[in-house]
């Protein structure tokens, strides 16, 4: 059967074409990319639970609740498109009652587009490069009691090799009218196509799925892909494919994939990057029950284009030239994409069938016999934290008797984050780890290069917390007053530095940060002109008067060229300036308290303007930014 559906492929069609990016581009640290994307005139904020002055911030940055994400203290807020939204969201982080303020992200699918005709070799490859499916299906093809979402774009839930499969489907994208679906179909067909003699067939053909749309074809928002994942657990499905990724670091979406609680099986990113270093979210989010999945071609190598990372990748999988449903008017309903999108449900379909043999185990026991049985690859070893490529039939054949893998603990997340800029001399080091620790007995192993005073102390142990914490623990390190403004610093934390439960040594980790340029000195605006004759405003002043100045303190003559007198046609009178002392009687170069400026001469019936313009003057200790001026008008004929 498996060889009759290959067969009945005749050709390939591809209709895809590439995405075209939109929204507001800002620099941040925690992105993949040097851009993100998100939406403009919106913010999503979490308040502190029981915070019952919403209003008061709703009025202030006159922003209008658009929806509740989940619950109520979670919310997306519309507001005027001009205002900047980073801006907004510096600010709001600021207030009290609000546990984080975050825009709105962009998310994109992950898949890479060509004309490039295949058979399902993922599944069945005669170099055995493959996930062993017909030997898993020996076992089992899944059960109609497992459910697997499918939050991506819309899915031709109509096509012939997926009719029946979907218990219902719902659309989030912020455009009803967007009928894209290209990718959610291409996704659903690897996960559940139906084994029917038509065309291809999935992982797990006889489970069942949801379409919950928010990708159309510019990508899909924050907001909506919480709505998904929270209906995904409202139906109580199983499993979620989430086959895009791009977007900022989102707390509030971070924490929808854990009160999800079911695997959470995420693409890893088509960025031929080490999401190590710059992490590829939501694959990157240091979640127990996110699963991030690079991709494999069939001789068993990563491709160019794939993502990867020692820690913060975790398998790989058929992501190469894979063939599956596509929504088309052609005879052939099929095509071949590549990337990471195209793993990722080669990995939910794994686990639909491993919950279909025994849905009595918890997520993380579903996640450590995944681990446990992958097939070893060179290319994937060191670039993910397995090393290998999972196999379908291996993790079944595992569900009796494997027990859980025991990884090292590893530093999961730095304040301030790696390669940060813009940071604080008087910032504390937090170490952030990827399950429970316990507290080191030394830290002197931890090097910081960079300082500028080699023999100062390393920094001391000020903190750890004492419970756990979304599942990390966190370490403090005191950095007072050995900071510099403007240097890299580089911090290096030894392996072994923390212990978990069973004794296995965290491993090692290196980041950097830069700290903030030396502030602009403080600009005092103290009034320093006591009083001046002429007064101001006076009339019939004698010709061949001077100009006489007291100020409130000793000043010194910093620009003469900003000492002024001007007449009514803008034309500049040139002076003499003396200083006196005190005592008034002591001629001094240039500083004192009193000032005389002696005209070249003055007209006659003319009014003249003195101005000292900023930064005419300054003391001791500061530069005076004063605009000071004074008009008076001479004598007639």
């Amino acid at each position: 059967m498996f060889r009759s559906k290959l067969i009945s492929i005749l050709m390939i069609i591809l209709l895809i074409t590439a995405l075209i990016p939109i929204g507001t581009y800002a620099t941040l640290n925690d992105s993949t990319l040097d851009t993100v994307e998100y939406m403009t005139g919106a913010v999503i904020v979490q308040y502190e639970e029981n915070f019952k002055d919403k209003d008061k911030y709703e009025k202030e940055f006159d922003m209008i609740p658009e929806k509740n994400l989940g619950k109520n203290s979670l919310k997306l807020y519309k507001f005027n498109k001009n205002k900047d939204v980073m801006d907004i969201v510096e600010k709001l982080n600021k207030k009290k009652g609000i546990r984080f303020a975050e825009p709105n992200y962009l998310y994109q699918p992950v898949e890479i587009t060509e004309n490039y005709f295949s058979s399902l070799w993922g599944l069945y490859n005669s170099n055995d490069i493959d996930i062993d499916a017909p030997e898993a299906w020996d076992i089992t093809k899944g059960s109609n009691q497992i459910t697997v979402a499918v939050i991506d774009s819309g899915v031709q839930t109509t096509h012939e090799d997926l009719f029946g499969q979907f218990d219902f489907e719902k659309n989030f994208h912020y455009d009803p009218f967007d009928s894209y679906e290209d990718h959610g179909t291409h996704v659903s067909g690897t996960i559940a196509a139906l084994d029917n003699n038509l065309g291809v067939v999935g992982v797990s053909p006889n489970i069942r799925l949801i379409a919950l749309k928010f990708l159309g074809e510019n990508g899909g928002y924050t907001d909506d892909a919480i709505d998904a994942i929270n209906e995904a657990k409202s139906y109580g499905a199983n499993i979620i494919n989430a086959s895009w990724g791009g977007g900022g670091y989102s707390l509030a979406l971070k924490e929808a994939i854990e009160n999800f609680g079911g695997p959470f099986v995420a693409a890893a990113g088509n960025d031929k990057t080490n999401t190590d270093r710059r992490p590829h979210y939501p694959s990157s989010y240091n979640s127990a029950n996110i699963i991030s999945v690079a991709a494999v071609d069939r001789n068993g190598l990563k491709p160019r284009f794939s993502n990867y990372g020692s820690v913060s990748v975790d398998v790989g999988a058929p992501g190469v030239g894979i063939l599956s449903t596509f929504p088309t008017d052609s005879k052939d309903q099929f095509a071949s994409f590549n990337g990471t999108s195209m793993a990722a449900p080669h990995v939910a379909g794994t686990l639909a069938l491993m919950m279909s043999y025994d849905n009595s185990l918890t997520t993380q026991e579903y996640i450590n016999i995944l681990y446990a049985t992958v097939d070893p690859l060179d290319s994937l070893s060191g670039k993910t934290s397995t090393g290998g490529m999972i196999n379908a039939h291996k993790a079944l054949l595992a569900m009796e008797y494997v027990e859980p893998v025991d990884y090292e603990p590893y530093v999961s997340s730095t304040i301030p984050d790696d390669e940060s800029t813009d940071v604080d001399i008087s910032t504390s080091i937090e170490i952030n780890f990827s399950e429970l620790v316990y507290s080191p007995t030394t830290i002197d192993g931890i090097e910081i290069t960079g300082l500028v005073d080699p023999e100062y102390p390393v920094p001391t142990l000020v903190g750890y917390t004492p419970s756990q914490v979304d599942g990390t623990l966190k370490l403090t390190l005191t950095l007072d007053n050995v900071l510099d403004y403007s240097r890299t610093y580089e911090v290096h934390i030894p392996a072994g530095i923390v212990m978990d439960a069973t004794d296995n040594p965290s491993i090692a980790y290196d980041f950097t940060f830069t700290t903030k340029a030396l502030p602009p000195p403080v600009v005092e605006t103290t009034q320093v002109v006591e009083s001046i004759v002429p007064i101001n405003k006076a009339r019939n002043v004698p010709t061949g008067s001077t100009i006489d100045v007291t100020f409130t303190e000793i000043i010194t003559l910093k620009d003469p060229n900003k000492v002024k007198l001007i007449d009514k046609s803008n034309f500049e009178i040139p002076v003499t300036i003396t200083f006196y002392d005190m005592d008034m009687n002591v001629s001094v170069d240039n500083s004192g308290k009193f000032m005389i400026l002696k005209p070249a001469s003055l007209d006659p019936n003319m009014r003249y303007t003195i101005r000292f313009n900023e930064g005419a003057f300054e003391t001791d200790t500061h530069t005076l930014s004063e605009f000071f001026t004074s008009v008076f008008t001479t004598v007639r004929k």
